[in-house]
């Protein structure tokens, strides 16, 4: 991206023209002829050209961005395109409301509901052929899943190039966003990328965070430790963890964590001269009675300040 801009002296000079517009606009297209000959000069190549609107620095940067990025492709070999003289678009502007409305596809990703990806993915699509193939809504499009999808990858350790070479880079494939049909064809064969990838990956995955939960779980079995608590270590979603948990082990985490305190009481009640209070308290229990009522549940003993009793 090039920006441009006028000499002061020659907009002054410009500003005594007859009609300024014109006048810049020569001045414009003989920069683009000298810009051209020393491409082909220095470079030995040519190019092709999207000249932007004029537009305030730096305020209005972004927008002329996002206006030359949207118009690319739309150029025929090594032509020049300028904005100002395209057709502009004077239908009125309307969300895509599938693109956003609950669940999100970030959700069903997220989630790993692949197939209901797949039907959200149809349906963006389907709005976005009744509505019109605007090029800024396939941009838009485009870019909400493509985040979608770089959000998932990332969540998941690994990178983007890692699942498809391109890496979501649109300028290695323009023609993406040409049509709703590209557009369409590339996100169902992204999805299906996603869907290949992370499931193979996903067993791993859920064997290593249980073991990440046991091991956290073993080294603090004080008060604080919840399904809470172990859930913002691994960075998931409590019910998410407690679903992977309970389908990995057969045994719910809440359940796991009561047993390991079970099971870390009556270690001390045989090798330490704790009293009940005091194992009651390291393992996080304010209740005596309700600590003695949750042993006895999951050991079938008694415990008293000398051991264990059936």
């Amino acid at each position: 991206m090039l920006i441009a801009s006028l000499k002061p002296e020659t907009e002054k000079r410009l500003l005594q023209e007859q009609s300024f517009e014109k006048a810049r606009r020569a001045e414009l297209e003989e920069a683009v002829r000298l810009f051209r000959r020393h491409v082909e000069n220095y470079l030995k190549g040519g190019i092709s050209l999207v000249i932007t609107e004029w537009f305030t620095f730096p305020d209005d940067v972004s927008a002329a961005y996002r206006a030359g990025l949207g118009a690319i492709g739309t150029t025929e070999g090594e032509g020049t395109v300028f904005l100002e003289d395209a057709a502009h678009d004077r239908r009125t502007a309307r969300s895509l409301d599938a693109l956003y409305k609950p669940p999100t596809l970030i959700h069903l990703l997220e989630s790993k509901q692949w197939d209901a990806a797949g039907r959200k993915i149809a349906e963006v699509f389907d709005e976005l052929e009744k509505s019109g193939d605007s090029r800024e809504h396939l941009y838009e499009v485009y870019f909400s899943v493509s985040n979608a999808f770089m959000y998932v990858v990332h969540k998941q350790g690994h990178y983007m190039h890692q699942i498809d070479h391109a890496g979501l880079d649109l300028l290695a494939d323009p023609g993406i966003v040409l049509s709703v049909g590209k557009l369409r064809a590339w996100a169902a064969g992204m999805l299906e990328k996603l869907r290949r990838e992370l499931s193979a990956s996903d067993k791993h995955a859920r064997s290593y965070i249980v073991s990440k939960v046991q091991e956290l779980v073993s080294r603090d079995l004080g008060g604080e430790t919840s399904v809470k608590t172990i859930a913002d270590r691994v960075y998931l979603h409590p019910v998410y963890l407690s679903k992977i948990y309970k389908a990995e082990t057969g045994e719910s985490l809440g359940d796991y964590i009561i047993r390991m305190r079970m099971e870390r009481a009556l270690y001390l009640l045989k090798h330490t001269n704790k009293k009940i209070y005091e194992i009651t308290a390291e393992l996080g229990y304010q209740n005596p009675q309700y600590f003695s009522k949750m042993f006895k549940n999951i050991t079938a003993l008694r415990p008293t300040s000398s051991g264990t009793r059936k």
